[in-house]
């Protein structure tokens, strides 16, 4: 749903997601649940905690369709905007896994604390197998190189795999079961780019994919001890590689089934009503401008602390709709105030997909400009607009050419409420 859902719509779906959680939280958490009382095995929520969000992603973007330009077959690969912001929230979930995992034992005392322990060494030893996997992947697969976005997509889809299984697995198990959910994960992302279904954060690859190979480990590698017990679970004969038991591998893989196909039926109804009463998909205006800019009014994103990814955004959006931008680059300013400009689209030769074009063409813009538009963007906030109507012209034009350079540079957009956003922003 990234970067093409509007914020409103998104936010009451949210809320009417906790109902499409609730149920099958209950089916298998619950004592009384009938997942659970046929002995379904899912220690800390792969069915109903992973598995129900990848559905609920991967029917939210089929339903959206793929982002303006994404498989038009002339656009780049889509980069990753901040590999160094990435990888910090590939580790904040990393530790909070292990809490996560730990935790779903539910207490220390009556031998539980030794399954917490397991959890957290099978957790630990289920991202060093998918990592590791991730990287041979990457090596082999990039010529060379070490994808961080499939490094990430490695280390996660372990997480999820192990999830169901985390208190029952030994060190081994944990490893193992790890290395095949990083490549299954990955797979997972690379199967849906063949589709052409666009999931910009690898949500369906890594959690749907991840988790039903979990749910179904669970149902090959349980053990007939009291372990089950212990942790509540009912107890139904063990996994199919110790007992020879399908029973177990039959009511995980009911439980995929039935967790699947309720979340998507239950998704599809509540995202069609929002779409028919407030719309789902921002206009395609708003997403080349992106969400920063239209929801949040954030054109300055560089906190000091971590590199800005504003920055590569609107250099991305330039190379993928290079044709709009040319038909409403100053669509809201009057005529009168662009007499003496004239844009004549240069060639589209390499050094134009490289990003050269639009700097040269801030360049000229800004040669030509004798004055600026006197209307303001309807995007703007209120803020902006008190802040830039209280701005002489003159003052606002000279704000305007001497931030042109550091636009052109890609480098961090700092307006402070100025004119010059209607030009530039249209631009990126």
């Amino acid at each position: 749903m990234a970067e093409r859902v509007k914020l409103h719509a998104y936010s009451v779906f949210s809320f009417l997601n906790t109902i499409v959680y609730c149920f099958p939280a209950h089916w298998v958490f619950s004592s009384d649940g009938w997942l659970h009382r046929l002995g379904m095995v899912d220690v800390a929520g792969g069915g109903p905690v992973h598995l129900l969000g990848a559905v609920t992603g991967l029917v939210a973007t089929v339903m959206l369709r793929p982002r303006l330009g994404r498989y038009d077959g002339n656009s780049e690969q889509t980069r990753m905007a901040c590999p160094t912001n990435a990888l910090l929230g590939m580790f904040m979930l990393w530790w909070g896994w292990l809490g996560f995992n730990c935790g779903s034992t539910l207490g220390v005392s009556k031998y539980r604390w030794k399954l917490a322990a397991r959890s957290a060494v099978s957790t630990t030893n289920s991202t060093t197998g998918g990592g590791l996997v991730a990287l041979l992947v990457s090596y082999l697969t990039k010529h060379g190189k070490i994808d961080v976005s499939m490094f990430i997509n490695g280390v996660l889809g372990s997480l999820v795999a192990i999830t169901p299984f985390c208190a029952l697995a030994t060190p081994w198990q944990g490893l193992g079961l790890g290395a095949v959910g990083g490549l299954v994960s990955i797979a997972g992302v690379e199967l849906l780019e063949k589709l052409k279904i666009d999931d910009p954060v690898g949500c369906v690859g890594v959690h749907g994919f991840s988790a039903v190979w979990g749910l179904i480990a669970a149902g090959l590698f349980t053990r007939d001890d009291d372990t089950l017990s212990t942790l509540g679970f009912v107890p139904s004969g063990g996994g199919l590689l110790y007992t020879g038991n399908f029973q177990l591998l039959g009511v995980q893989l009911l439980g995929i089934v039935v967790i699947s196909a309720w979340t998507a039926s239950m998704t599809f109804v509540f995202l069609k009503v929002i779409d028919l009463t407030i719309g789902l998909r921002v206009s395609p205006e708003h997403e080349r401008l992106g969400a920063d800019a239209v929801m949040h009014g954030l054109l300055d994103t560089e906190d000091g602390l971590l590199p800005s990814a504003f920055g590569s955004r609107r250099k991305s959006c330039a190379l993928h709709h290079e044709k709009t931008l040319w038909e409403h680059p100053l669509e809201q300013c009057s005529d009168a105030a662009y007499d003496n400009t004239e844009l004549t689209p240069p060639p589209k030769t390499e050094s134009f997909r490289r990003g050269s074009f639009l700097r040269n063409t801030l360049s000229h813009v800004v040669r030509r400009r004798e004055s600026t538009c006197g209307t303001m963007p309807s995007y703007w906030s209120p803020g902006l607009r008190a802040q830039a109507g209280s701005r002489g012209r003159t003052q606002r034009n000279a704000d305007f050419v001497s931030q042109s350079t550091e636009i052109g540079r890609f480098s961090s957009l700092r307006v402070n409420g100025l004119r010059q956003t209607q030009d530039v922003t249209l631009y990126l």
